[in-house]
């Protein structure tokens, strides 16, 4: 359900941007049916953070604090063993924000996989028939 809302100040008095044009804002109100949500529960996604195997590339696609954002909604979020020593986050740091470090190959059969540069040949070999 889509509202416009307009902006009103003191009294009642409409608040413009200028003489000829109101303020004007939408509000959107969620659905009252009770039908089940569409798509897949969080809990059921797998989030892969690779390693970047770029030369000097330090950056990790996911830091510990990213990984309590995407844990906390209930995504599953498993990262590669020494994917953030070179931003200095060690495997514990990323275990205790509650993500698994696991080999190369699980990280690519997550359902989610972040990474900051685009997959080599082979590491886009390793996600098999799904879409990149």
């Amino acid at each position: 359900m889509l509202r416009l809302v307009t902006s009103r100040g003191v009294n009642g008095a409409l608040l413009r941007r200028s003489s000829r044009f109101p303020v004007v804002g939408r509000s959107f109100s969620a659905s009252t049916t009770d039908e089940p949500a569409k798509g897949t529960a969080y809990s059921k996604l797998t989030v892969g953070v690779p390693r970047e195997i770029f030369p000097l590339e330090k950056r990790v696609a996911a830091t510990p604090e990213t990984v309590i954002k995407l844990t906390t909604p209930g995504f599953q979020v498993v990262v590669e063993k020494d994917a953030g020593i070179g931003s200095h986050f060690s495997d514990a740091t990323y275990e205790a924000a509650g993500a698994k470090v696991v080999s190369s190959d699980d990280v690519w059969k997550s359902d989610i996989v972040l990474k900051l540069r685009p997959p080599t040949s082979e590491e886009a070999a390793k996600l098999g028939d799904r879409t990149l």
